[in-house]
């Protein structure tokens, strides 16, 4: 029963090393299949998150700079000379309120702006516009170049067919009026070098709610947006659009302000598909041949426009979704070699284990089997006395089954107890090899011996005792009966050495009387040889 435990076992051991093997060649084809199924997926979501993010951190950007710049309006709307060049204009050029002139309230206006400009490097023009019929610039302090220059009286121009004055002026009291993103002109014309401005005007009025005009300040949008192309992460794009699909900002900068410089350049002359809010992959026209994935979102910068003035895209090339695809298997796929290397290593070290384990297993069999059909009764106890293996001539010997026997103390067993086995079973020591008498239930006497081995642990450690017991009942008569014949035998020899010694002595007797002759004899035969 025991060899085929060994048996079932190293055969157990085998089937599992196998199913681990299979369940782990499945398990990596099933990880490398589920990522592989969804990295694109995975990714393609990542991408769009990401450009999400950063489209709404541009917007985000845009409006906290053009909230600094509001409030730079209204700080200089609230500086007095702008209520005090009312006041004159109402009164034949004098400020009832001080005295002062109206002449001095424009020169003391004049140099609020030039040293709000020069402190202000984004802020390129600072003007006061009446509203009349021309829509005359009463003030106007601009950037040129390196210095700030207060423009003259004779140069300064009507821009009552200008756009933002028409809306300006239809703004009520408090009310800021913000333009779109264009190039500013001069004269009708553009300025040369290009210069992309962003105006923001507040209406002035008098006392009596008689409006006078506005206050309008530009500003270069470059600051601006840089500002939102500063929020990009890594290889991001950024496409700035008005309602008409015209570029404001592209990252060729030769497209970007393509209404007034490049009009055959948009948004359908650039990309396959339309422009649409939300998540979208593009392709791009014949020429470039490649895709772009994209999130567009309405972007305003005046909450008090009915509708969004431009749109803002945020971009990644396919080239750098796909090798972030690449980045993603590369990652994993080290990470699966990794966990692979160590797995197969351990169940390396596991198989190597469970082969010795097999070999232990065989070798056990073998002894168990051994043990099993020896005609010597073998039997073990642990160190507390407990009886742990018994073997079938031992429950002939003993006639005590080895499932009764089994995980009992020797003790409980009369026949054991009988055999003096006390000392040799409760402390560990050299092998002891002793015989003693024994009656089996028949009441027929043997003669056993017994030699008991003491069984070490691990750690060096008394662990039981192996006892194998010899019936060598036979072997002992034998023994007797040739030690009864040899003793016999010894009789017989001596009784007959002294019979032959007594008969020595009679012939030597009897020799000493025949001695002359038989030298004769002797001495004639030798002649005769």
């Amino acid at each position: 029963m025991s060899f085929l435990k060994s048996s079932s076992s190293i055969s157990e051991a085998k089937s599992t090393l196998g199913l681990a093997l299979v369940l782990a060649t499945v398990l990596v084809v099933l990880v490398v299949g589920l990522f592989e199924s969804n990295i694109k997926a995975t990714a393609e979501s990542q991408t769009f998150t990401a450009l999400e993010e950063s489209a709404a951190s541009a917007e985000n950007a845009a409006n906290s700079q053009v909230r600094q710049y509001i409030n730079a309006l209204n700080f200089l709307h609230q500086t007095p000379p702008i209520s005090g060049i009312v006041r004159a204009t109402d009164n034949e050029n004098l400020d009832p309120k001080d005295g002062t002139t109206l002449e001095q309230w424009k020169q003391r206006l004049e140099t609020i702006f030039v040293a709000f400009i020069e402190n202000n490097e984004e802020v390129d023009q600072l003007r006061i516009i009446q509203a009349n019929e021309d829509g005359s610039e009463f003030i106007r302090v601009e950037r040129n170049g390196g210095s700030v220059l207060v423009i003259k009286d004779n140069d300064l121009q009507p821009k009552a067919a200008r756009s933002y004055f028409i809306e300006s002026v239809k703004r009520n009291k408090g009310e800021i009026y913000i333009s779109d993103i264009n190039l500013n002109r001069e004269y009708g014309k553009l300025e040369f070098p290009y210069k992309s401005v962003i105006r923001l005007s507040l209406p002035i009025f008098s006392s009596s709610g008689e409006r006078y005009g506005f206050i309008i300040m530009n500003v270069n949008a470059q600051f601006l947006l840089s500002q939102m192309e500063q929020t990009l992460v890594g290889n991001q794009l950024l496409f700035v659009t008005d309602s008409e699909g015209f570029f404001v900002s592209h990252p060729d900068s030769d497209k970007s302000f393509s209404r007034d410089l490049n009009p055959m350049v948009n948004w359908a002359s650039e990309f396959e598909s339309p422009s649409k809010l939300g998540r979208a992959k593009i392709k791009q026209t014949a020429q470039t041949n490649s895709s772009l994935y994209t999130v567009t979102r309405a972007f305003t910068i005046n909450g008090n426009q009915p509708t969004a003035p431009f749109f803002l895209h945020t971009a990644l090339s396919q080239s750098e979704v796909v090798a972030l695809i690449n980045e993603k298997r590369i990652s994993v796929y080290s990470v699966i070699g990794v966990v692979t290397l160590i797995f197969v290593s351990v169940l390396l070290f596991v198989h190597r284990s469970n082969s010795k384990n097999i070999e232990l297993a065989k070798v056990r069999g073998e002894s168990v089997a051994i043990i099993a059909i020896s005609k010597d009764a073998i039997f073990s106890v642990d160190s507390a006395g407990v009886v742990k293996s018994w073997n079938m001539a031992a429950e002939s010997l003993f006639g005590i089954p080895s499932q009764l026997i089994l995980n009992h103390h020797y003790s409980s067993f009369e026949q054991l107890s009988l055999l003096g086995l006390e000392s040799v079973l409760t402390k560990g020591g050299k092998q002891s090899t002793f015989t003693t008498p024994y009656t089996d239930d028949e009441k027929e006497e043997h003669t056993l011996l017994i030699t008991a081995s003491t069984i070490w642990g691990e750690q060096s450690q008394f662990s039981g005792v192996a006892v194998v017991i010899r019936d060598v009942t036979d072997e002992r008569k034998a023994k007797d009966a040739i030690e009864r014949v040899n003793l016999k035998l010894e009789e017989k020899v001596v009784s007959r050495t002294k019979e032959l010694v007594e008969a020595t002595q009679e012939a030597r007797k009897a020799s000493s009387v025949k001695s002359p002759l038989i030298f004769t004899i002797n001495q004639a035969m030798r002649t005769t040889l």
